[in-house]
């Protein structure tokens, strides 16, 4: 399958062109071209794609694709940040929406936002404990 490039905002094809058909047929076109599906802890062989999400805005848009995704048999991880200010982890709607999803059989990871924490230089020791709470945040 010949490299491709995704769409620019000079073609006129953004992303305002990014709807759920077009995601659907992305799936479609990676799965013909013989692409597996990989997660962060296997060891993928031959041709392969990490599918994955940074979910930055919309827990509910994640799980829309999600479902899409599941439909299609894809595996996908999200990486959920708990300090979005865009949406709120332990919200009723928003927890349930992540729960379906880690039910879906996608995996879920942390998305750590180090410039959240105002550190100029971060060492191992000021690094692991922040990671470790993030991480227990998500986990809940």
């Amino acid at each position: 399958m010949p490299q491709t490039r995704p769409p620019s905002a000079a073609s006129g094809r953004g992303f305002e062109s990014f709807t759920e058909a077009g995601f659907l047929a992305l799936l479609r076109t990676l799965k013909a071209g013989g692409y597996d599906f990989a997660s962060y802890d296997e060891t993928p062989r031959g041709r392969h794609v990490l599918w994955r999400h940074d979910v930055d805005f919309s827990m509910h848009r994640a799980a829309a694709l999600a479902r899409i995704e599941a439909a299609e048999g894809v595996r996908a991880t999200y990486f959920v940040n708990p300090r979005s200010p865009f949406y709120n982890l332990f919200e009723p709607e928003v927890e349930a929406l992540l729960r379906a999803l880690a039910a879906a059989g996608h995996a879920v990871g942390l998305h750590f936002d180090a410039a959240a924490y105002g550190v100029e230089r971060w060492s191992e020791p000021t690094l692991e404990p922040a990671l470790a709470r993030e991480r227990r945040l998500v986990e809940e």
